[in-house]
């Protein structure tokens, strides 16, 4: 049975966490946090939201917990890494350089705890790549769960296996960019004796890469998941704005004219696959919820995005709603952003707060500023947080001021 509402938090390294800090904000203003049943997240979302379900673990609360993540964006994550004697294990060989992120992440955000300790609600479900099939796996506070690794349950789904690591380790295995990052591993050992099955017969280990891989968004676990389906789904998308690309001349030099090889080009080329399939997702979810024609399965979608405008949004806003708006009074006669504006207006749609935020962190020049932010997790200008914040709050607040309150 699906539950009522789902969170979706994309990856996008720490400015996914600057922008997820602004959608979970708005949400606690509009009292809907409360409501979630369900956070699915991929890479820096999940760095976030281990961050978050470990303070509601501890008994903080979400508006301590966005407010107290400043600081930590601003000095960011490498840093802290390199400046341990922790890192002496890295340099020698005797760990990865993913395996210190991981005890970083438990150092400053998550103090080292099990899976178990996550809340029973919402219930948080971090997304990894199992590149061994190419499968999802879950990290979620029941343990691990992936296509063939143990049989499937009475609902179809294969079955959630307790291991012993802790959150840090799932978000950053959710995390790990495979281009910087190696992968990090589960043993069939830690698996407790759970046989590894079809395509996984005779495997020893899991090996876990970047979520991202496979779905950035995290929506695609709230739309199909037998565990973790719900009806009505918030989506904040932090994810790389598409840009144009030309390869550089040092990249050429490098690799003597193995123009196919160059680390630029390859990197294009993840940049490029994770774009389509990011565009991809997106109309599933769109289509799936009902927002583009009228939701016949009785879902709801709000969707936020870094590169979306103040007149994007109005123009994205579909003609069944419109018409829903509208009733007997017929919809605007233009459909530019400024007339789609004064027709909301008339029909009692209240975009005051949304526009107020949008003018604050200084409406266009904003939204180039946020989309002008790396997607890695190195440290973050204070003014880059206040923009992605302040981003995704005016797009929650004028969503739920069009497409009315979930449930």
């Amino acid at each position: 049975m699906r539950k009522a509402l789902g969170l979706a938090l994309s990856g996008g390294g720490s400015r996914a966490m600057a922008f997820h800090r602004g959608t979970v904000r708005a949400l606690e203003e509009l009292d809907v946090v409360p409501r979630i049943d369900v956070v699915s997240t991929v890479s820096g979302g999940s760095v976030f939201a281990a961050g978050w379900m470990s303070a509601l673990a501890d008994g903080r609360t979400t508006a301590a917990y966005v407010d107290g993540l400043l600081p930590i964006l601003t000095r960011g994550f490498l840093a802290p890494a390199l400046a341990s004697w922790r890192i002496l294990p890295v340099l020698v060989g005797f760990r990865s350089r993913t395996e210190r992120l991981a005890q970083t992440f438990d150092e400053i955000l998550t103090g080292k705890k099990g899976l178990d300790k996550l809340p029973e609600r919402p219930l948080l479900c971090l997304n990894s790549t199992v590149l061994n099939h190419g499968q999802v796996g879950h990290f979620s506070r029941d343990g691990f769960s992936c296509r063939d690794v143990g049989h499937p349950g009475p609902n179809g789904g294969p079955p959630s296996v307790p291991v012993a690591v802790t959150l840090g380790f799932a978000a950053t295995a959710s995390a790990a960019f495979p281009f910087g990052l190696p992968p990090l591993t589960l043993s069939a050992k830690a698996l407790g004796g759970v046989p590894l099955v079809g395509p996984l017969t005779a495997h020893r280990k899991l090996v876990l890469t970047d979520g991202g891989v496979l779905e950035n968004l995290g929506v695609q676990t709230l739309l199909r998941s037998a565990r973790f389906e719900t009806s009505d789904i918030v989506v904040s998308d932090a994810g790389t704005k598409e840009r144009a690309w030309q390869p550089t001349l040092m990249g050429n030099l490098v690799n003597f004219g193995a123009f196919a090889l160059t680390s630029d080009t390859l990197l294009q080329l993840v940049h490029v696959m994770n774009s389509k399939e990011n565009r991809s997702m997106r109309q599933i979810a769109v289509h799936e919820t009902g927002a583009v024609d009228p939701p016949e399965r009785g879902r709801k979608l709000l969707f936020v995005r870094v590169d979306q405008t103040w007149d994007s949004f109005l123009r994205g806003i579909p003609q069944f709603r419109l018409r829903e708006l509208a009733g007997d009074r017929g919809l605007p006669g233009a459909s530019t952003a400024a007339s789609i504006e004064a027709f909301l207006r008339s029909v009692g749609v209240d975009l005051a707060r949304a526009k107020e935020l949008y003018e604050s962190m200084n409406g266009d020049r904003g939204v180039a500023r946020a989309n002008a932010v790396e997607t890695n997790f190195t440290a973050l200008k204070s003014d880059e947080c206040a923009v992605l914040d302040l981003h995704a709050q005016w797009q929650i607040h004028a969503a739920y001021a069009v497409y009315g309150p979930v449930p």
